[in-house]
């Protein structure tokens, strides 16, 4: 496949900006030898430069680009480095969870921000020790679902960030990870507590969809499914630990969204 991108050119400098990917091509629009292409039109440049994306069944090179812009977006913008996971990493530490947002390290309790994500291989970064993201991008089983699980754990970072720059991220990360033990471990939470807890999950949904949309994301049906289907593990470990809690609606958060995105009629 062959990415479209445009930048601007600045010609009393004769240099161009960082470009923007606009869109894909099946075949090179000419004969090249090279992986890129680059022709100028005014004041802009467009270059087509060739990718080696490799899409899984029913995946289109909309999903592809939307997983690469959510990645690319953490790295960039968030600060946010992500890792693989085997399907048997501790660090996920429940076979329920596919993504895990780590706010510090376990064994040094430095301050990180890191995306771990569930994979058939482990060990690989984003960015790598080169700076690429495209070793991370490989190897994906689900595009569609890992791109909202990123985009979810994305919401987490964004809370964050915002709570260390008042002040406040140490005090409710240990609060929050009190009350995560004591769910793993099946004992009473009070009701502010598990509205606490569930709030921060929605709280890092909504941010990861606000993430997606920004992005250009248009598949809001899947993504209904996978915020519903990951919060409602949430709330039943929360009703069993919790007598007469209720988890709030979703109607509000997700209807607009999935609206946008009807399932299709066989």
């Amino acid at each position: 496949m062959w990415r479209l991108q445009v930048c601007d050119w600045r010609p009393h400098t004769g240099t161009r900006a960082s470009p923007r990917t606009t869109g894909w091509l099946s075949t090179s629009p000419r004969a090249s030898t090279g992986s890129l292409v680059a022709v100028k039109y005014s004041e802009q440049i467009v270059f087509v430069q060739h990718v080696d994306i490799c899409l899984k069944a029913g995946d289109t090179m909309d999903d592809a680009e939307m997983h690469r812009r959510i990645v690319g977006y953490g790295v960039r913008v968030l600060g946010v480095s992500f890792r693989t996971e085997a399907p048997d990493s501790p660090v996920l530490r429940s076979l329920d969870n596919d993504g895990f947002f780590a706010r510090k390290l376990r064994d040094t309790a430095r301050l990180v921000l890191h995306v771990h994500v569930r994979r058939s291989q482990g060990g690989i970064w984003a960015p790598d020790e080169h700076g690429n993201i495209d070793a991370f991008l490989s190897g994906v089983g689900a595009r569609v679902h890992e791109t909202c699980m990123i985009a979810h754990e994305l919401g987490h970072a964004v809370l964050e960030i915002e709570r260390r720059r008042t002040g406040t991220a140490d005090e409710f990360g240990d609060h929050l990870e009190g009350i995560g033990k004591r769910l793993g471990e099946e004992k009473p939470i009070t009701v502010a507590e598990a509205n606490a807890f569930y709030g921060e999950e929605k709280a890092a949904w909504e941010h990861g969809a606000r993430l997606l949309d920004e992005r250009g994301f248009t598949r809001w049906f899947r993504f209904g499914q996978v915020c519903e289907k990951s919060l409602a593990t949430y709330e039943r470990a929360i009703q069993s630990c919790c007598v007469g809690w209720r988890a709030p609606p979703l109607n509000d958060f997700l209807d607009p969204l999935v609206a946008r995105d009807p399932p299709s009629v066989a």
